[in-house]
């Protein structure tokens, strides 16, 4: 029996808007700097067997984690899902989609102002009664959380072309099947027309064969 193969080639792109909380070591007023502020989450592969996925607010707050094959193997181990590879990585990719996203702000850098959090845990939730994911998110600064950020809008814009063509794409299929109904509804109703015509062609010609007859 053949290894299950497992790769990120089947993944694609999550985008979605996280709901601020804090941890409990994170002052409240530190926190009500931050909760205003929208954050985004992108999650996205770099290869076949790399996984990123980044939150940030574009302004100070940037958050990663880079997840490889093993570690996302061992993810699966701590969530306890079951069944194959690509079941995972379909839950994955649901739970961040579909399902309810926080992001926990924690802890505070004396090294930047009160309100700046230095890490932060990404919590997907699919659904009630449903196994959680939840990852933890390194902070990114300076040059490392400018070229991360860069990158979003463009991903974005990309997968909304994406979108945007299948629904095209969606679209002409459709016109091609009403056409396709609309003549098959046409045929009937043709047939049905040249069908009463002949009707008629034949009993004129029956009645004046049987005219004739009588002239004789």
């Amino acid at each position: 029996m053949m290894a299950e193969a497992k790769h990120f080639d089947e993944f694609d792109p999550v985008f979605g808007e996280a709901i601020v909380e804090s941890d409990q070591g994170m002052a409240p007023a530190s926190f009500n700097a931050l909760a205003n502020r929208s954050f985004l989450f992108y999650a996205h592969t770099i290869d076949s067997y790399r996984l990123e996925i980044v939150a940030s607010d574009f302004l100070s707050h940037t958050f990663e984690r880079v997840l490889t094959v093993s570690e996302f193997d061992d993810l699966r181990d701590e969530v306890g899902i079951g069944g194959s590879w690509n079941d995972f990585v379909h839950y994955f990719a649901a739970s961040l989609s579909e399902g309810n996203v926080q992001l926990i702000l924690g802890g505070v850098d004396d090294l930047h102002s009160e309100s700046d959090a230095k890490h932060a845990k990404l919590i997907a939730h699919k659904s009630k009664g449903l196994p959680r994911i939840s990852l933890s998110l390194g902070k990114l600064v300076n040059l490392s959380a400018k070229g991360v950020t860069v990158n979003i809008p463009l991903a974005l814009f990309k997968a909304l072309k994406s979108k945007q063509n299948d629904i095209v794409k969606g679209q002409e299929q459709l016109s091609r099947m009403e056409e396709m109904l609309s003549s098959e509804r046409l045929i009937p109703v043709v047939w049905r027309s040249n069908h009463n015509e002949m009707l008629s062609i034949l009993k004129a010609a029956s009645g004046l064969y049987l005219h004739i007859e009588d002239q004789k």
